[in-house]
């Protein structure tokens, strides 16, 4: 499969003004729990630290992401309103006709967080083993199997869309607001199969309820 590195970036409202708090809020435009989340607090005490500033994390989500860049762009441009973004963030200007903020325009990108790679997990009751037998088994059934993202039109809808068009594949969509929604259906077994960051898919990966088959 073709490996393809998602980049994490933290992005702040353009013209930098002067500061009016003592709070810098990073908003995660994706609900608690998922990749974008654990990043943002994983990194929000050493920020806060060399900031000497308080940080706080704040989940704003809705519309594949774009509820929570909006109201970063909307923000009062002082420096001290950031976003945690990531693949939907340019993905989304070719989703919606219109979106109500300028994904480059509108904000400055200051710092690289890191990059994910996704993982292929379905539930252990399906009867398939490898990607191959996996794929076999969903034309067998077609439109029988479902799968789980964390919104329409994120990295992990598109990946799985992606792979089910190059597969020749009919599953259905169920989308989330967090990858960690999105994994928990297919590890309760509720869902058969999510295409997930690595950062949400790997604390299952000896979970007997689930298989990994395959790596981007």
């Amino acid at each position: 499969m073709i490996r393809r590195l998602i980049p994490f970036a933290l992005a702040l409202a353009a013209t930098a003004a002067a500061a009016q708090s003592n709070v810098t809020r990073i908003i995660v435009p994706f609900g608690a729990g998922g990749v974008q989340d654990i990043l943002a607090r994983a990194i929000s005490a050493e920020l806060g630290a060399a900031l000497g500033r308080s940080v706080i994390v704040e989940n704003r989500t809705g519309a594949g992401g774009t509820i929570g860049t909006a109201s970063v762009a909307k923000a009062v441009p002082d420096g001290h309103t950031l976003i945690l973004a990531a693949a939907s963030h340019t993905i989304n200007g070719s989703l919606y006709a219109k979106l109500p903020y300028d994904p480059l325009g509108d904000f400055t990108g200051v710092a690289h967080i890191g990059t994910v790679e996704y993982v292929l997990m379905i539930g252990a009751a399906l009867p398939a083993k490898t990607v191959k037998e996996f794929v076999d088994y969903a034309k067998a059934n077609p439109g029988k199997l479902n799968y789980t993202t964390a919104g329409s039109g994120t990295a992990t809808h598109l990946s799985m869309a992606y792979f089910a068009g190059l597969a020749g594949i009919d599953m259905v969509h169920v989308p989330y607001k967090a990858t960690n929604e999105a994994v928990n259906e297919v590890v309760a077994g509720r869902s058969h199969a999510v295409i997930a960051a690595n950062i949400g898919a790997l604390p299952f990966a000896k979970d007997a309820r689930v298989r990994m088959l395959g790596v981007t």
